[in-house]
């Protein structure tokens, strides 16, 4: 399993008929999916102790499955590297924000949740004015519609 850019994930063994074959240390192995540039989403055994090592698809992939598998991986580590990029200024902006005493709450999370959003003091005063507004404009409207109806 030789490549320029190694990754491995972890896989469901439900998906596959047996549980895999024995280590020589007795312990069984654990299935594994590569990510490497000429095994892109084949699954192998592994035992990590002893460096045992057993293909579980019978034949790599090739064609056009092998470039969407790899184009898939590629564009899945440049969405990573986006979001660290925009976390990072997300935590840039709140400690400025932090700094100048601006009140601002915000809920931050791993990269497997979703992102909360970013509630402030002056938003929740702008949604209240435009609710305010929109009720007034509703009141207004209707006694016109009165007014016209009853001549």
């Amino acid at each position: 399993m030789s490549s320029s850019n190694s990754s491995i994930t972890l896989i469901n063994r439900s998906s596959y008929p047996n549980e895999g074959p024995f280590c020589h240390c007795r312990n069984r192995t654990s299935l594994t999916k590569a990510w490497t540039d000429d095994n892109p989403g084949r699954c192998y055994y592994n035992c990590k102790s002893h460096g045992f090592f057993k293909w579980a698809d019978k034949e790599p992939p090739y064609g056009w499955q092998k470039r969407s598998l790899l184009d898939a991986r590629d564009e899945i580590r440049l969405l990573r590297s986006r979001i660290n990029h925009l976390e990072g200024t997300i935590l840039n902006h709140l400690n400025f924000t932090n700094q100048t005493d601006e009140p601002c709450l915000i809920n931050t999370v791993s990269h497997q949740e979703t992102s909360a959003p970013i509630w402030c003091d002056q938003l929740d005063k702008l949604l209240r004015q435009f609710i305010i507004m929109s009720w007034c404009f509703f009141v207004l409207v209707t006694a016109v519609i009165f007014t016209i109806l009853k001549e």
